[in-house]
């Protein structure tokens, strides 16, 4: 995870995606943000990029047998936004087990556009 100087007005963290874990499918979580997540196995609803439909993916903490916080199922995120080795991935906290993982370029666009829009309103 790193603090990232952007284009855009404010900070944000982001976890960077290796090969190993987009091969697995997953997204491993890293230890400064597991406070966010819960700290049972079970399932946390994610909203992956500017989609407005939630899905269920499977989550594993910390405590568990792999040492490491993770969410499964994300193979298919990583084929539709031809996520690669060393992408960096944004993961907004919406609500308590909700989450939106966002490509960080995706991210990027979407802020911009975003403040576009009100920089171009008339009131």
């Amino acid at each position: 995870m790193k603090t990232v100087q952007s284009g855009i007005s404010f900070t944000y963290k982001t976890i960077r995606v290796t090969k190993s874990r987009i091969d697995k499918g997953l997204l491993a979580i890293p230890v400064s943000l597991i406070d966010y997540f819960p700290k049972h196995k079970g399932n946390v609803d994610v909203f992956f990029g500017t989609n407005k439909r939630v899905m269920s993916r499977v989550y594993t903490p910390y405590t568990s047998s792999s040492r490491e916080c993770r969410i499964g199922g994300m193979a298919d995120f990583f084929k539709r936004n031809s996520i690669q080795d060393g992408d960096e991935i944004v993961v907004q906290f919406l609500d308590e087990n909700k989450y939106r993982i966002i490509a960080e370029k995706q991210f990027q666009q979407s802020v911009r556009d975003l403040e576009q829009s009100f920089d171009g309103s008339q009131n």
